[in-house]
């Protein structure tokens, strides 16, 4: 059968202990065994071990991770310097396929491109 509450739900509040009574009541608590604490203190020396391992392998692994960015941002510069010179170098091959090109080469190196040019040449002596 179901309990019917009280007619009167009142909430009431303890009353304040003094210093002794709340002493007197720790020590009605049982006391821990010499085993439990044991097995709390290895167990609380284990994972302190493992907090300061992790810890330092982030550190380290955070380092590394910085160092290899710095290399990879590094190696972008590079391939960009390398891109800008290839480039360079592409358009130094079309100009270089261009027959006027090729009699300004001639007529700097001394060649004539037919007969009715004059070559003067002058020497530096």
């Amino acid at each position: 059968m179901i309990r019917k509450p009280a007619a009167n739900n009142v909430v009431t509040f303890r009353p304040q202990r003094t210093a002794q009574a709340s002493s007197a009541g720790r020590l009605d608590h049982r006391s821990i065994s010499p085993k439990a604490r044991r097995r709390r203190l290895v167990w609380l020396a284990i994972m302190c071990t493992f907090l300061v391992w992790f810890l330092v392998e982030l550190i380290i692994q955070t380092g590394r991770i910085s160092e290899a960015e710095a290399a990879l941002a590094e190696k972008r510069a590079q391939i960009s310097a390398l891109q800008a010179r290839q480039k360079q170098l592409r358009e130094q091959i079309q100009r270089m396929q261009t027959d006027t090109y090729m009699e300004e080469m001639a007529r700097k190196l001394g060649y004539t491109k037919d007969d009715q040019e004059e070559l003067y040449l002058i020497s530096n002596e």
